[in-house]
């Protein structure tokens, strides 16, 4: 699932089955800062894109995301977490 329409779109038969029961989507992902992703990497480019897209995945009915942040040394991993926690996360609701 690459975007919140697919989402949606792939939520529609489990909401009909599930009815008003509460349920939690949680979509698992790849994260990076690049301009150029892995074509598997879902959530990428610059912060402000990764809100949009989030927004986008909650409104889908997201509900919580696992998030993978693969890099090629623990600094690049600790410098991407550092990232999205400094100016992704402050962006989103709790």
């Amino acid at each position: 699932m690459n975007t919140p329409e697919d989402l949606s779109t792939a939520l529609k038969p489990a909401r009909a089955l599930i009815g008003t029961r509460p349920f939690t989507i949680c979509l698992r992902m790849r994260a990076e800062f690049s301009t150029q992703p892995d074509p598997a990497t879902t959530l990428f480019g610059t912060p402000a894109d990764m809100i949009e897209k989030l927004r986008g995945f909650q409104s889908a009915g997201a509900s919580q995301a696992i998030l993978h942040f693969p890099a090629t040394s623990h600094a690049a991993r600790k410098r991407a977490m550092e990232t999205f926690r400094k100016e992704v996360l402050p962006a989103l609701p709790d």
